[in-house]
């Protein structure tokens, strides 16, 4: 790992969310965090990826088919490492799963990807 990445062992505390995310990486879970702003949900997500088992070739193989029909660069030297996802917080459903002429979804493009939400995503009420 480089040492510019993001680890989760320089998490101080959080002892409860640690442990709940220990175990939703190692059985490769989901995970819904609601907290408060401020209370450390994004420090601890940008982390996750840092735990999370590394892809089998199989998995691997299949995310690399998915990257190379998108505009996303492929990182050869990555390419066993589960992608990680963080779409801003004010991105809009339509945006989250494209849209628009030419679509690029900012939500789940990859198989075996970690996606984080800063927030539930605003959904328009419906009259």
């Amino acid at each position: 790992m480089l040492s510019s990445e993001l680890n989760f062992a320089d998490v101080q505390g959080q002892f409860h969310v640690k442990r709940a995310l220990e175990i939703a990486a190692t059985g490769l879970h989901n995970m819904l965090m609601l907290e408060p702003s401020g209370t450390g949900k994004s420090m601890l997500a940008s982390r996750l990826p840092s735990i999370l088992p590394l892809l089998t070739e199989a998995q691997a193989l299949e995310s690399a088919a998915i990257v190379s029909i998108s505009d996303t660069h492929f990182d050869a030297q990555n390419w066993l490492k589960p992608p990680y996802r963080a779409p801003h917080h004010t991105a809009s459903a339509p945006a989250l799963v494209g849209g628009g002429s030419n679509p690029q979804p900012l939500g789940s493009r990859y198989f075996c990807e970690s996606l984080f939400w800063a927030s539930q995503p605003k959904q328009a009420a419906k009259t």
